[in-house]
C-alpha cells in the first residue's frame, strides 16, 4: 500500500530522516514550561485567542510517536551511522529546514530540545477505481516539531519581499496553514491535497508547533491532537517511542495483518511449511487479544529496538501465552564454544513440544511423499511415535551454534534432557526411521546414500552415533548435481554425530563434525562463549525471561568467509523474544545492533 509519495515523505520529514515522530512535553501553563523557550511569554507562545487545551484522540487512531530529545537523538544517529551521515546537517534545525525545503534562516527557530510528536490515523476504505469493490485509503499522518515562537516562525516565512509562503487560518482548528504563494486558491480541492498540488505535502502552525502532513486535510483532522494533546504529556526516557492503543490493534492493524496473511497462508499449508502456517495463525490470534503495544528505540554504542505487547484482561489466548511460555536465562548459549560465530536458543514446554508433533509429522510426510507415492499409514505411525518419544524425553531447551574453521561451517548443538534413559531409547527409535522404505526412496530420488552406526571421535570418551549422508557416485541425479557449481562445491559426505553424556545430548554436523563434537562437549564445563566479553554482556542483557534468542557476529563471519583477518573485537547482533509475568504480563521482543555493524552496512551499500 502506498502511503506517501516521495515528495510527501520529504515533507513528513522526521519520519525518515529523524525517526522523528515522537513524544510530549508541550508549552502549557498547566504542564509547566517544558515546551517553551526561556523568555517566552504565554501570549507569544500561544497566540491571542487560540485554544490549546487538550482534545480527544481522533477516531481511528493507529499510533502515537515521540522523539524525546530530537537534537540528542539526531546527534547519536549521525555518530552511529558514521561515514556519509557525518556530512548531513549537524543540528536538527538545519535538518528540518533542508528536508522541508524551508529558508535556512528559519533553522534557528526549530527547538531541538523539546519533543517531536506525531500521530497516525486510519481512514478506512473507499470505493476502488472503476467501482470494483473497496480499497484501503492511506492513513492520515501528522508530525509536530516544536518551534521557539509560532507567530515569529510564521512571520519569517510569510513576510518580506523574499517570502515564499502565505498564511491562512483554518477557522475550525485555528491552525495557520502555510501555503506557497503559487498554491491553489484556499478551499479548492487542490489546496486540500497539499500546498503544491496532489502529493506535495502540507505545513501548518498551531501554538508553538510546526505541523507536517501529506495534505491539508490531514493537518486539520489530526494536527490539533498532535499539537494540543500529545505535546502535553511527559517525555519518554527512550530516544524514540511509538505507542499503539487497543482500538488500533483490534481494528485496522489486525484487519491488515489478516488480509495479508490470507494471501500467503494457503500456499504455506499446501507446501512444506504447514507448521509455519499454524504458527502464523496462532500469532494473529495473539495479536487480536492485545490491549496495547509499545515500540522503543535507544541509541548508544548500539541501536536497541524493543517491542512489548500487553494482553487484554481475562483469560484470552494472549494471557494464556504469557502464562504458558517456557522462559529462562541464556546460560545454554554462554556454554557454547567460544569460537562460534552465531547461535540459537529455543525454549519449549513439554506441552508445547507435544502439541507441535502433529505439524512435524505432517511436514515430514509431505517431504517424503510424491504424487505417485504416498507414505503408508504404518510408516506415518512409526514417524509419529518416534517424534513423540523425542518430545517426551528431551528437555525444555535447545542451543546451537555455528563454527567456521578450515574449509567450511560446522553446526554444534546441546539439548536439555528430561529423562536420559527414555531419550536413549527415543534416539534409537528415531534412527530406525532410516530403514523406512519411504525414506530410502526419497534419498534415492535425491541421489543420496545414508549409513547409520557407531563412530569414534578421538580424544572424546563416550558412545558417539553417526548418520552419514553421501552423494551417489553414479546415476542421472548425481551427474546432474555435479554440473551445478553450488552443489559441486559441497562435500561428498556429511556426517551428523550425536552423543548422550552427562545429562545432555550433544550433536555436531558439517565440514568438521569430529572437532565440532569435541568443542561442544568441552564448552559445557570449560572455556566457552561466556569468556568473550561482548558476547557475555550482550547475552546477559537479554535477562531471565527468554523464550527465543539468536545472535550473529556478522563482521567476524564476513572476515572468515573472505579469508581476511577477523576484527579484534566481537560485534554481535542479538535478536530475542520472551514473556514477562511482571505487572499485567507481556510478550516482548528486541533487536540489538552494534554501531560498528550499522556503519559497515552503510559502507557496503555505498552511502545513505
Amino acid at each position: 500500500m502506498k502511503f506517501f509519495s516521495a515528495s510527501v515523505l520529504r515533507r513528513v520529514l522526521v519520519a525518515a530522516a529523524l525517526s522523528v515522530v515522537v513524544a510530549p512535553v508541550g508549552c502549557s501553563t498547566a504542564g509547566g514550561a517544558a515546551g517553551c523557550s526561556k523568555g517566552e511569554g504565554p501570549s507569544e507562545a500561544t497566540g491571542k485567542g487560540v485554544d490549546l487545551s487538550p482534545v480527544p484522540a481522533p477516531a481511528g487512531l493507529i499510533a502515537e510517536a515521540f522523539v524525546a530529545s530530537p537534537e540528542s537523538t539526531w546527534a547519536k544517529a549521525r555518530t552511529a551511522v558514521g561515514g556519509p551521515a557525518l556530512f548531513l546537517p549537524v543540528n536538527v534545525g538545519t535538518l528540518v529546514a533542508n528536508v522541508l525545503g524551508l529558508p535556512p534562516t528559519v533553522a534557528s527557530e526549530i527547538d531541538g530540545n523539546v519533543p517531536v510528536v506525531g500521530a497516525v490515523v486510519d481512514r478506512g476504505t473507499a470505493p476502488a477505481p472503476g467501482g470494483l469493490g473497496v480499497e484501503h485509503q492511506a492513513p492520515r499522518a501528522v508530525v509536530g516539531v516544536h518551534v521557539k515562537s509560532g507567530p515569529r516562525f510564521v512571520d519569517q516565512l510569510t513576510k518580506g519581499e523574499a517570502a515564499r509562503y502565505q498564511a491562512r487560518v483554518d477557522e475550525a482548528t485555528s491552525i495557520t496553514v502555510l501555503e506557497p504563494k503559487s498554491a491553489s486558491p484556499a478551499g479548492s480541492a487542490a489546496s486540500e491535497e497539499g500546498p503544491g498540488g496532489a502529493g506535495a505535502g502540507a505545513l501548518g502552525v498551531l501554538g508553538n508547533y510546526l505541523l507536517v502532513a501529506p495534505a491539508v486535510a490531514d493537518l486539520t483532522a489530526v494536527g490539533p491532537y498532535v499539537a494540543r494533546t500529545l505535546s502535553q504529556g511527559a517525555a519518554p526516557k527512550e530516544d524514540v517511542v511509538v505507542d499503539v492503543p487497543r482500538a488500533a490493534i483490534g481494528g485496522p492493524i489486525l484487519g491488515a495483518v489478516r488480509e495479508a496473511w490470507e494471501r500467503v497462508r494457503p500456499a504455506l499449508e499446501a507446501g512444506q511449511a504447514s507448521s509455519l502456517a499454524a504458527t502464523g495463525t496462532r500469532w494473529i490470534s495473539l495479536l487480536g487479544d492485545m490491549e496495547k503495544a509499545r515500540v522503543t528505540l535507544v541509541l548508544d554504542e548500539a541501536a536497541h529496538l524493543r517491542f512489548e505487547a500487553t494482553p487484554r484482561a481475562g483469560d484470552g489466548p494472549a494471557k494464556q501465552a504469557v502464562a504458558e511460555a517456557s522462559v529462562g536465562d541464556v546460560k545454554p548459549l554462554l556454554e557454547l564454544p567460544a569460537d562460534v560465530l552465531g547461535g540459537l536458543l529455543m525454549r519449549e514446554s513439554a506441552a508445547g513440544r507435544q502439541a507441535s508433533v502433529a505439524s512435524q509429522v505432517g511436514a515430514m510426510v509431505r517431504l517424503l511423499g510424491r504424487e505417485e507415492r504416498e507414505v503408508p499409514e504404518k510408516e506415518k505411525a512409526q514417524i509419529t511415535s518416534a517424534l513423540q518419544s523425542l518430545a517426551i524425553a528431551r528437555g525444555d531447551w535447545f542451543a546451537a551454534g555455528v563454527r567456521w574453521e578450515g574449509i567450511g561451517p560446522t553446526a554444534v548443538a546441546r539439548v536439555a534432557v528430561a529423562d536420559e534413559g527414555k531419550l536413549g531409547g527415543a534416539l534409537e527409535e528415531f534412527m530406525d526411521l532410516t530403514k523406512l522404505p519411504s525414506i530410502k526412496a526419497y534419498l534415492k530420488d535425491e541421489g543420496l546414500t545414508m549409513t547409520v552406526g557407531k563412530h569414534v571421535v578421538e580424544r572424546l570418551p563416550g558412545e558417539v552415533r553417526r548418520i552419514r549422508f553421501g552423494q551417489e557416485k553414479e546415476g542421472a541425479k548425481a551427474a546432474a548435481k555435479a554440473k551445478e557449481p553450488e552443489l559441486a562445491a559441497l562435500p561428498r559426505n556429511i556426517s551428523f554425530l550425536h552423543l548422550l553424556k552427562d545429562g545432555a545430548l550433544f550433536a555436531s554436523a558439517g565440514y568438521e563434525p569430529d572437532e565440532g563434537m569435541r568443542q561442544i562437549v568441552a564448552a559445557a564445563s570449560g572455556p566457552n562463549l561466556g569468556g568473550v566479553p561482548a558476547m557475555k554482556a550482550g547475552l546477559d542483557a537479554l535477562g531471565s525471561e527468554v523464550s527465543f534468542a539468536l545472535f550473529l557476529d556478522p563482521l567476524r563471519l564476513l572476515a572468515v568467509r573472505t579469508g581476511k583477518p577477523a576484527p579484534a573485537e566481537s560485534t554481535p547482533v542479538f535478536v530475542a523474544a520472551g514473556a514477562s509475568s511482571a505487572g499485567e504480563g507481556s510478550l516482548w521482543g528486541r533487536l540489538d545492533v552494534p554501531t560498528a555493524v550499522l556503519r559497515e552496512v552503510v559502507r557496503r551499500r555505498g552511502g545513505l
